[in-house]
């Protein structure tokens, strides 16, 4: 059951469960004291469905961004539980699809793998888009919502570790500051584990992006690509 489902039928319950409980005699409706613990279980039920009602609201789409192994299935796993419990128009898979001489795309890159996993879960090709280009976090922003642009949405959820969502909000916010990236976009964090190597270029990145602002130097992006992406 989706969330927002569960949290409508759970305000259902408490609301129902309220009304048994006031007595009516002849054109006088009272309400009876309910037990103490009755009451609280009233307004835990009525609290936690409006939560899950709340949070529950459907995205518009869901970026996955491209990432060495395990990152990418992690990610992409995610982003379906995502899709399972709130709902979304569209995946986009967010990262470069590299080609040989020829112009024919490579075998195992990892925007194919994520799509493979998408589709295994048995979601559309209709629903499934590629952004094909970028090589960083800071080119996922910006080659993303370019795309996001053009369809016209504004809840998009990211799947992805902890530190790399945290460098994710810094550059929309940045985005939405030089008005490269509207300002109704409203960005929903989807976080997945995230193992040592992962964490630690997560952490070097965002350390050295707070001290030089742009893209950070080769040698760490090396290693990203090693551990993340």
């Amino acid at each position: 059951m989706k969330r927002r489902n569960l949290g409508l039928l759970l305000i259902c319950i408490s609301v129902t469960f309220s009304i048994t409980s006031l007595e009516i005699t002849g054109n006088v409706i009272g309400s009876t004291l309910l037990q103490p613990y009755s009451s609280i279980l009233v307004i835990t039920i009525f609290s936690v469905g409006t939560f899950l009602f709340i949070s529950g609201k459907s995205l518009d789409a869901i970026i996955i961004p491209t990432g060495a192994p395990p990152a990418e299935k992690t990610r992409t796993e995610r982003a379906y539980d995502a899709y399972k419990s709130r709902g979304a128009g569209f995946f986009l898979i967010s990262g470069e699809v590299p080609r040989d001489d020829k112009g024919h795309i490579k075998k195992g890159v990892h925007t194919q793998k994520i799509y493979e996993q998408l589709r295994s879960y048995g979601i559309k090709p209709s629903q499934i888009k590629i952004e094909g280009r970028s090589q960083d976090t800071e080119e996922n922003v910006k080659y993303s919502f370019k795309r996001l642009e053009r369809e016209n949405v504004s809840k998009i959820g990211i799947a992805s570790s902890k530190e790399h969502l945290d460098r994710f909000s810094n550059l929309i916010a940045e985005g939405k500051a030089s008005e490269d990236i509207p300002r109704d976009m409203k960005m929903y964090r989807l976080t997945t584990k995230q193992g040592f190597g992962e964490k630690a270029y997560g952490v070097a990145a965002k350390i050295y992006h707070a001290i030089v602002p742009g893209k950070p130097p080769k040698i760490i992006k090396k290693v990203g690509n090693i551990f993340f992406h």
